[in-house]
């Protein structure tokens, strides 16, 4: 049988609707059969597992509201310390964060202050 022949062949038998060898002989009888998953979990977030965190924590004792407050806090006051740093020193400027005029005055005086030491 030429090649063509043999593919009209397959066309042939899958239309009639032949069983595959395997099952027909029962060769895989030995094969394990596929495991189904009984308590399938659902898979969270790493975002939401980060805000089910953050929520425990402010919905806790008096304690560890008041620190978690305060390291917010400093985070917020630290992030706006560089980034008035930045629009002085590099010239940048940030649409994504606001720096009040009090910061931005006190970064152009640390800098001055920097530009003094490197000239003596």
């Amino acid at each position: 049988i030429g090649p063509k022949l043999a593919f009209a062949s397959f066309i042939d038998s899958a239309e009639i609707g032949v069983k595959m060898v395997q099952k027909t002989l029962g060769l895989n009888k030995h094969k394990q059969a596929k495991a189904t998953r009984k308590h399938q979990v659902p898979k969270i977030s790493k975002c939401d597992l980060l805000k089910q965190k953050k929520k425990k924590e402010m919905s806790g004792g008096s304690l560890s509201v008041a620190t978690a407050k305060f390291i917010k806090k400093c985070e917020l006051k630290s992030e706006l310390n560089v980034a008035a740093k930045a629009q002085v020193e590099g010239n940048a400027n940030f649409d994504f964060v606001k720096v009040t005029p009090q910061q931005f005055a006190k970064a152009q005086k640390s800098a001055g202050k920097r530009q003094n030491k490197k000239k003596n």
